[in-house]
């Protein structure tokens, strides 16, 4: 699942605030996990999966660390000059 996809599938908008938890979704679904296998995991509760993935608050770089970690997937933040992409 693409981050476009899990962001219409989860009905976010374009607000940046959405897009981490959006990816987090989309990279637990491509997986195939249940947020509460994510979290045993990450050694966490499946609410703080939830609420990541709900972003109803903002989240460390530690977060998606231990997210990257538990998916075997690497972290990567990028910015991009307004517009492009």
């Amino acid at each position: 699942m693409t981050l476009k996809q899990a962001k219409k599938k989860l009905g976010f908008d374009q607000d940046a605030k959405y897009v981490v938890g959006a990816a987090i979704y989309a990279v637990r679904f491509g997986l195939e996990l249940t947020q509460k296998e994510l979290a045993r995991r990450m050694e966490t509760h499946q609410s703080l999966i939830a609420r990541a993935e709900a972003m109803d608050r903002y989240f460390s770089t530690e977060l998606l660390e231990r997210v990257a970690k538990a998916t075997d997937t690497e972290l990567v933040i990028t910015f991009r000059k307004r517009g492009e992409g």
